[in-house]
C-alpha cells in the first residue's frame, strides 16, 4: 500500500506544517520498566523540562558564533617585554641563591660530621659537596649579572612623574620651548630644523605611597646659541612653588651638532597630584601621622632661644613644649566630582618658651595652623582650609600659671582623589 502522501490546501499546494509530523519512538520494555528512563507519558502534575537542574544528562549547547570563541590576543610592548625580562632574571636569580644555600648546608653539614668523630663521610663525598657548593656559587654570580643586565637594558613607559614637570618647564620658557616626555634615554634627540628641543627623560618607573610621587628624572634641553643655558635656580623656584622637594644635581653641557645639550638631573622626594591621588581611604596611621606633624609644627611656632645655667644648680628658663591628646575624624563626605572632603580635628597641650610673650604666642600658634593649608598630608590628602578653632590659656590666677599648658584645638579639611 503506498504512503499517504501530505494534504494538500485549496489550492493544491503542499502545506508544511501538517506535512512536518513529530517522529516518535516506541519505547522498548526496558525503558518502559525504568523508571528513570524516557517515558511518552508524562505525569500532568510533572514539569516540562525547561531548567537546566531538571536534566543533568542535557548537554549546554555550544556556540557556533567565531565572534564570541575567538580569542583576542595582544602583542607585548618592548617596555613590557623588558619588564617580563627583569622579572623572569629575578626568579632565576631566587632559585640560584636558594641552590646555593642548600648546598653549602650540605658541605658544611659534611664537615660537621667528620668534626664529631662520624666517619661515614667519604673523601669522594666531601670533594663532592664542595664542588658542588663552588658550581652554585659561580652560577648565583651569573645570575645576579643576568639581573643587572636586564635591569640596565629596561625599557620605561610610566611617565606619570615626568608629565608632572611637563608644565613646569613650559612654565619656566614661557611656552616657547617643545616640551617632551619620554621614558627612553635614547629618543631625547635634537630636531632637524635647529629649534630649541625640552626633553623630560624618567627612566624609571615612579614610586608612588600616600598620594606622594618619587623617582628621578632627567632634563635634556638642546638649544641653539641664542638661547641661555638651563635655568637650574628657576626650576627650583617653580617646584617650591608647587610644594615639590627636588634636589638638582650638577648641570652638564656639551656639543650636540650645531645645538648645545644641557643635561640636568633632579632626584624628586616629594611630588603629587593638585588633587592626591589615594589607593584607599586615610587610615588611622596616616591621620595620626599628620597629627603629629601639626603637633611639631606648633612646638616649632613658640620656640625661644634661651642660655644655658652658667652655674651649676642655676634654674633651667622653661623650653617650649607640645603634647598630641587628640586627633579624631570629624567627617568625610564624597563629592559630585569625584574628590572627597575629610574634615580631621586635633587637640594639643602646648608650652610656650620662656620670655615669649602672650599676644605673640597666641598669634604664632594660629599662623603655624594656618600654614599647614595647601599642604599634602601622606595618606590623607591635601589641606584646602586649615585654622585653629580655640587656644584656651590657663588661669591666670594659678600661682603656677606659668608652666601650666595652654589648650590648642584645630580644625584641617582635605581632598583627595580616590584610585
Amino acid at each position: 500500500m503506498a504512503p499517504e502522501g501530505p494534504a494538500t490546501g485549496r489550492a493544491g499546494r503542499t502545506d508544511l506544517a501538517d506535512s512536518v509530523r513529530p517522529i516518535r519512538s516506541t519505547p522498548t520494555a526496558d525503558q518502559r520498566s525504568d523508571p528513570e528512563g524516557p517515558s511518552s507519558a508524562m505525569p500532568a502534575n510533572r514539569p516540562s523540562h525547561q531548567g537546566k537542574a531538571d536534566n543533568p544528562r542535557r548537554s549546554t549547547p555550544v556556540s557556533t558564533n567565531p565572534s564570541k570563541t575567538k580569542m583576542k590576543t595582544t602583542t607585548p610592548t618592548a617596555a613590557e617585554l623588558s619588564r617580563m625580562a627583569v622579572t623572569e632574571a629575578r626568579e632565576r636569580f631566587a632559585i640560584r641563591q636558594e641552590a646555593d644555600r642548600q648546598a653549602r648546608e650540605t658541605a658544611e653539614e659534611l664537615v660537621a660530621r667528620l668534626v664529631r668523630g662520624d666517619d661515614t663521610p667519604t673523601a669522594a663525598d666531601l670533594s663532592l659537596a664542595d664542588y658542588a657548593a663552588k658550581r652554585t656559587g659561580l652560577l648565583v654570580k651569573a645570575a645576579e649579572a643576568k639581573v643587572k643586565a636586564a635591569e640596565r637594558a629596561q625599557l620605561n613607559d610610566d611617565t606619570e612623574l615626568a608629565e608632572l614637570f611637563r608644565p613646569i618647564l613650559a612654565d619656566v620658557y614661557g611656552g616657547r620651548v617643545p616640551v617632551v616626555v619620554t621614558g627612553i634615554p635614547a629618543e631625547a634627540k635634537p630636531g632637524n630644523d635647529g629649534d630649541p628641543l625640552l626633553f623630560i627623560v624618567q627612566p624609571k618607573p615612579t614610586h608612588t605611597a600616600g598620594g606622594v610621587l618619587s623617582g628621578m628624572v632627567e632634563l635634556v634641553f638642546f638649544r641653539p646659541d641664542l638661547f641661555a643655558p638651563l635655568d637650574v635656580g628657576k626650576v627650583e623656584q617653580q617646584c617650591w612653588a608647587l610644594g615639590y622637594t627636588v634636589q638638582p644635581h650638577q648641570l652638564g653641557t656639551s656639543p650636540a651638532g650645531k645645538m648645545h645639550r644641557d643635561g640636568l638631573r633632579l632626584t624628586v622626594h616629594r611630588a603629587s597630584y593638585p588633587v592626591p591621588i589615594l589607593s584607599a581611604a586615610p587610615s588611622g596611621d596616616a591621620v595620626r601621622d599628620f597629627a603629629l606633624t601639626v603637633n611639631g609644627d606648633l612646638q616649632q611656632s613658640v620656640r625661644t632661644a634661651s642660655k644655658p645655667p652658667a652655674i651649676t644648680g642655676e634654674p633651667v628658663a622653661r623650653r617650649a613644649s607640645s603634647k598630641l591628646t587628640g586627633r579624631r575624624v570629624v567627617s568625610s563626605v564624597p563629592g559630585d566630582d569625584g574628590e572627597v572632603r575629610v574634615t580631621v580635628e586635633t587637640t594639643h597641650e602646648v608650652t610656650p618658651g620662656a620670655g615669649l610673650p602672650d599676644g605673640y604666642a597666641n598669634e604664632r600658634l594660629r599662623q603655624a595652623v594656618g600654614q599647614m593649608d595647601g599642604q599634602v598630608a601622606d595618606g590623607v590628602g591635601r589641606v584646602v582650609a586649615a585654622g585653629a578653632l580655640s587656644i584656651t590659656m590657663p588661669d591666670l590666677a594659678r600661682p603656677d600659671f606659668a608652666q601650666q599648658a595652654w589648650t590648642v584645638r584645630t580644625r584641617f579639611i582635605l581632598t583627595y582623589r580616590p584610585h
